[in-house]
């Protein structure tokens, strides 16, 4: 196992260690739920990754994850986040640390609208980050497509899995035929999957399904 080859180390351990301010929340910049502890995890799954050819990235949800991703030198960056004046800052933040956000594809838009279409376009990718919004049913929507983006191989990462609606992903998953959890640990917090199949949906064998209902499917 081995990292990408074209990380900038010394931008990556300055973020995780100063994360920057890129959201507003009450009228208060603030660093976010993507913050330096949940950085570095992220930064440990990145770099554990088995290095291929190409290094695509999807995510729901940017900041400093994203800044993070263009800090290691992906192939492609597509960021779907429909949070007002977020681009800008991000890009901007991009710019001040001397980062090449040419791989950047921002897409202001909430994903249950862009995500179809991406899947639509044959797009596929090696790394995939659910981190946008957590209600229902948008977490398990980014996940359908995010899935059936993602290549065989690929890691698929959870954040906020603290959260009931994220959680219940995480539990499917961590049962499923096809997919293999590979997190650190278990903190209630960042989950990190690798998915061992070509299949772009999940299988009708669903065991965490199977168990919450009583044993019937």
């Amino acid at each position: 196992m081995s990292r990408p080859t074209t990380e900038n180390t010394e931008q990556i351990d300055q973020m995780v260690s100063d994360p920057p301010e890129l959201h507003i929340w009450n009228g208060v910049p603030r660093v976010g739920g993507m913050g330096g502890d949940v950085g570095r995890r992220l930064v440990r799954n990145i770099r554990a990754r088995p290095e291929a050819g190409s290094f695509d990235v999807l995510e729901t949800g940017a900041g400093l994850s994203t800044l993070l991703f263009l800090a290691f030198g992906v192939t492609s960056l597509t960021s779907v986040d429909p949070t007002p004046g977020l681009r800008g800052r991000v890009v901007e933040e991009a710019a001040r640390r001397g980062l090449d956000a040419k791989p950047l594809e921002y897409v202001e838009e909430r994903s249950e609208l862009a995500l179809p279409r991406l899947a639509a376009s044959g797009r596929e990718y090696d790394l995939c980050l659910i981190d946008g919004a957590h209600t229902w049913p948008t977490v398990f929507v980014d996940f359908c497509y995010a899935n059936l983006c993602l290549r065989a191989g690929g890691l698929l990462l959870l954040d906020d899995v603290q959260l009931h609606s994220v959680r219940q992903l995480y539990l499917l998953l961590a049962a499923q035929p096809g997919y293999r959890m590979v997190s650190e640990q278990w903190d209630w917090k960042l989950a990190a999957f690798v998915k061992e199949t070509r299949e772009p949906f999940l299988s009708q064998s669903q065991p965490f399904l199977v168990a919450s209902s009583g044993g019937y499917s």
